[in-house]
């Protein structure tokens, strides 16, 4: 084999190797760029951020997999059999106050699953069949 067919056989290969390595950044880069935050806050009042809902469960429904949820302050119930039914790989996280999506304190700025002493209902419920991985995080499940 001659050096200059060698040296065309090197190029197309690493040709290759680049384009293939520059489809997986892209398809990672397109997955990140895919993914939402939503808010949510009493009364659907989030201040400027968008999109905002008044239950947690509506930001579930309207969310994808990969998206993050933040829960300003308050207590949140439902008539459901559950408060909030999990069926997507989402990260959702309370303490916000609607001034502040930045900053998440759940000890002084509380957001409570409330189930209301349990009165048929959950607090929360984890479809396992449905999702392999849910985040929740200042957030208190009350019965």
């Amino acid at each position: 084999m001659s050096t200059q067919r060698r040296v065309f056989l090197y190029l197309a290969c690493m040709l290759e190797l680049c384009a293939a390595a520059l489809c997986l950044f892209l398809v990672a880069l397109s997955a990140q760029a895919q993914s939402q935050t939503r808010f949510v806050a009493p009364g659907a009042e989030c201040g400027d951020a968008s999109p905002c809902y008044a239950t947690i469960q509506a930001a579930v429904d309207a969310a994808a997999d990969g998206d993050t949820i933040k829960v300003a302050r308050g207590i949140y119930t439902s008539s459901a059999l559950q408060v909030l039914y999990l069926n997507k790989a989402v990260s959702i996280t309370g303490g916000y106050v609607p001034n502040d999506w930045t900053n998440s304190h759940p000890l002084t700025q509380t957001t409570v699953i409330d189930a209301e002493n349990g009165l048929r209902r959950r607090g929360v419920y984890i479809d396992g069949t449905q999702v392999s991985s849910v985040t929740l995080d200042g957030l208190r499940v009350q019965q």
